[in-house]
């Protein structure tokens, strides 16, 4: 009977790192996707000189192929709070520097990492900011 308490022990133990393991990965997958999706919206503004409506279509278009969503943010998200996000789950702020003498953009993507067992979801942002673009 012991070494049959130990077996089922020894694999719910195995269970619980093996689920761990999991998580960990999905994670990093997902803060890659998060990371490549900052890095090419980044990229577009800078080749364009700037944020316009033409821009704006391509970033949308590489976002729904890439699948990137995050359902907590954009304008009426209830965890983010910022006025330039989209509803796919990125924001793009503009900001002046009279320092730089120029405009740069501030550019955040967002990990969503949920627990379901524990009710807790949680948004990590990655932001990422443009070269200065002089207009």
């Amino acid at each position: 009977m012991r070494d049959a308490f130990g077996g089922a022990f020894f694999i719910k133990l195995m269970l619980i790192f093996f689920a761990i393991y999991i998580s960990f990965i999905a994670i990093a997958l997902s803060y890659a996707k998060a990371f490549r999706v900052k890095n090419t919206i980044i990229n577009y503004i800078e080749e364009n000189e700037g944020y316009n409506n033409d821009v704006m279509m391509l970033i949308d278009d590489y976002v729904v192929g890439m699948n990137y969503y995050v359902s907590n943010v954009g304008p009426n998200g209830s965890k983010v709070e910022y006025a330039t996000c989209n509803s796919r789950g990125y924001c793009i702020d503009e900001v002046y520097s009279d320092e730089l003498r120029g405009t740069y953009y501030k550019v955040t993507t967002f990990i969503e990492v949920n627990f379901p067992f524990f009710g807790i979801n949680v948004l990590v942002p990655i932001t990422g900011e443009t070269r200065v673009v002089i207009k």
